[in-house]
Order: C-alpha cells, then sequence, then structure tokens
C-alpha cells in the first residue's frame, strides 16, 4: 500500500473485502476494497467508483476489483480511488 502512488493512472487489480460508509459531514456514501497486509494486522480501504450498472454487495463479501487508479482532493485531502470499476465475488 506504501506505493500505491506509483500506479496513478494504471489498470490495477486488488481483491479484499466489499464495504461502505456513508459520511453525514459530505452527505456520500462512499464504497471501497478493504486489504490487509501480509501479516493481516493492518487494513487500509481504497474507494471503488463502479460502472454504471453495477449493482452494490452485501457488506463484508470478498472481491476481486479491477479499475483505475487515480486521486483526487476533498475537503484539501487527497484520497485514491478505482474509478470504472469493476468485480468479481472471489
Amino acid at each position: 500500500m506504501r506505493h500505491l502512488q506509483d500506479y496513478l493512472g494504471q489498470t490495477v487489480r486488488i481483491s479484499g473485502m466489499y464495504s461502505s460508509y456513508y459520511s453525514k459531514e459530505t452527505d456520500k456514501t462512499y464504497y471501497s476494497v478493504i486489504l490487509t497486509d501480509q501479516t493481516v494486522c493492518c487494513s487500509q480501504g481504497l474507494e471503488l467508483v463502479l460502472k454504471e450498472g453495477l449493482s452494490l454487495l452485501e457488506e463484508n463479501t470478498m472481491i476481486t476489483v479491477t479499475g483505475t487508479l487515480t486521486s483526487y482532493l476533498e475537503n484539501d485531502v487527497e484520497y485514491l480511488s478505482l474509478r470504472e470499476s469493476s468485480y468479481l465475488p472471489s
């Protein structure tokens, strides 16, 4: 996860657990894949922007996601996301 910025603009495939989060602050629901390290002690979410027409998944479903890694600013904080993401159950 430390070097994801090296992959900006590239198509990547990542496996993890699907999750969503609603923020009252932005009045927006965020969808993500939760990634863990090799020791399974640490995890981090990567936001998904799903392709139009894809249905939402049940929370905690294991998936493999493919999308273009991008970044954007929101409230002066840079976030990474997978744009035009598609998924397959793992």
